[in-house]
């Protein structure tokens, strides 16, 4: 699960973009959903976060570097583990 950070950056990088809150329903996450997941107050599975992304046309670097400010491979190496836990 992602926590209250990754929230807080996904939005922020969302309104970088300019990309409306409704244009994720197509990957399955509902305004409701994504609106509480950016406050904090609920969490996103690894692959409907990487859609999010994937769908603002945000590699998992520029996320990490521009939105959370983390050093090289932090998120990258979170992800790994917990995509290597659900296998």
């Amino acid at each position: 699960m992602i926590d209250k950070q990754f929230g807080e950056a996904f939005k922020k990088a969302r309104c970088k973009k300019g990309i409306k809150i409704t244009s994720f329903k197509e990957i399955g996450l509902s305004k409701t959903a994504l609106s509480r997941f950016e406050r904090g107050e609920q969490s996103l599975d690894v692959d409907r976060f990487y859609y999010g992304l994937k769908l603002m046309d945000i590699t998992f670097y520029e996320f990490e570097h521009t939105y959370l400010g983390k050093g090289l491979g932090g998120f990258e190496k979170q992800y790994i583990e917990l995509y290597q836990a659900a296998s």
